[in-house]
């Protein structure tokens, strides 16, 4: 017994309320922006610049904003730790404190 089920490959006719809605998606919905990658990497990417933008503009009452700074308090201690003076200045209070 053959199992197999065969197929005819006949090219798919679109009606032109197909042709419509696909115009539809693609001009108005701008569907090419969800579907490409190049274009999906750029939208994320000014998006991405938005959100950081509304951030700084925020006022400091804000969850968001607070979070924010807590995590730029954060990076500029930790800069100033890797800071080569700073770690001399850390080290010399330290030994005077042993001594």
């Amino acid at each position: 017994m053959n199992d197999t089920i065969v197929k005819e490959i006949m090219p798919t006719k679109i009606s032109d309320k197909e042709k419509k809605i696909i115009e539809y998606l693609e001009e108005e919905l701008l569907l090419e922006q969800f579907t490409d990658p190049l274009l999906k990497q750029m939208n994320f990417e000014l998006s991405k610049k938005k959100t950081i933008f509304s951030f700084r503009s925020m006022d400091s009452d804000t969850e968001i904003s607070e979070a924010t700074s807590c995590s730029t308090i954060k990076s500029s201690k930790l800069q100033m730790c890797k800071s080569p003076l700073f770690r001399r200045r850390l080290s010399a209070l330290v030994l005077e404190q042993l001594s």
